[in-house]
């Protein structure tokens, strides 16, 4: 007999008489189904070579294989019933048909998404295919040609602030300021974010980012990877903002800060956040469950 795993795969449930309510799961989904779509929407079954084809899912969750309002077995391979969908529960981000053009050249278009709580998105493709765009368009820093984007149902252009609030952004190229110290850089980037922590917060911030002896050094005098990692210290401060948009948020970091900023990510997702992000190399996220648009 198959064993169930829980609809966000934290734990087998070996014990099949917790089917189908589960008190197993360390994430809270206590009371949900166990459940049985993987992230492309497909049903199926632990047999991974079923469903071996999909661009999306890493692996295949399963589910009850008495439940007769299934699909059947031979259909299971061909079924994609919607766009993909991440993360458990209902979706908080939504990207229906966006479309963006850079000048005259039209970079994509017709783009579909849904995210829900914990979904991992990663944006893929060459040089100049459109990912920075893509990624400053769901943070509303620039608009869709054509589309919308909804934040838990609401259009992002009507959420304004209460929406941006809820969101960080680190782009690609850090923005820090060459003649503020460091704990004036995050302390800056915070308030631009609406946020006013505690001086010990911001210390606490640059300590995770190994940054505490660098505290009062103009940022103008750090290295490539200590930019990276004051930019990626906001992810630090708490509470953590529940959208994380991130550009190329691997590049310059050495092993260990790459380390610590996939743990950040981990963290992140198991509370229940979004992130969104692109990287041309190798991350240490690859086994993560994800959904991946390739532009």
């Amino acid at each position: 007999m198959a064993v169930p795993v829980c609809a966000r795969r934290h734990t087998p449930v070996a014990d099949s008489s917790l089917w189908p309510w589960s008190s197993a799961c360390p994430k809270g989904v206590a009371g949900r189904p166990l459940a049985a779509i993987a992230p492309c929407g497909v049903r199926t079954f632990l047999d991974a070579r079923r469903h071996r084809d999909c661009p999306i899912c890493p692996a295949s969750v399963i589910v009850r294989e008495d439940d007769t309002s299934l699909p059947t077995l031979a259909a299971l391979t061909t079924l994609h019933p919607g766009p993909a969908q991440t993360g458990g529960g209902a979706s908080i981000l939504e990207l229906t048909a966006i479309a963006c053009a850079r000048g005259t050249r039209q970079l994509f278009e017709d783009l579909d998404a849904h995210v829900g709580p914990g979904g991992l998105l990663r944006v893929s493709g060459p040089n100049g295919a459109g990912k920075t765009s893509l990624l400053r368009t769901i943070s509303g820093l620039s608009r869709p040609e054509h589309g919308a984007i909804r934040w838990q149902g609401e259009d992002i252009r009507r959420l304004g602030e209460n929406y941006s609030s809820q969101l960080i952004y680190i782009g690609h190229a850090p923005a820090s300021k060459a003649e503020l110290s460091v704990h004036e850089n995050l302390a800056v980037s915070l308030a631009l974010q609406g946020r006013r922590p505690a001086a010990t917060q911001i210390d606490a911030a640059l300590q995770a980012a190994g940054l505490s002896a660098r505290r009062a050094v103009p940022a103008g005098l750090l290295s490539q990877g200590q930019r990276r990692r004051l930019a990626l210290a906001r992810l630090t401060v708490q509470p953590p903002a529940p959208l994380w948009i991130l550009d190329e948020p691997f590049t310059a970091l050495d092993a260990t800060a790459r380390g610590w900023l996939v743990g950040l990510i981990q963290d992140h997702l198991r509370g229940d956040g979004i992130v969104i992000f692109t990287s041309h190399d190798r991350t240490g996220l690859e086994a993560l469950p994800q959904q991946v648009i390739e532009l």
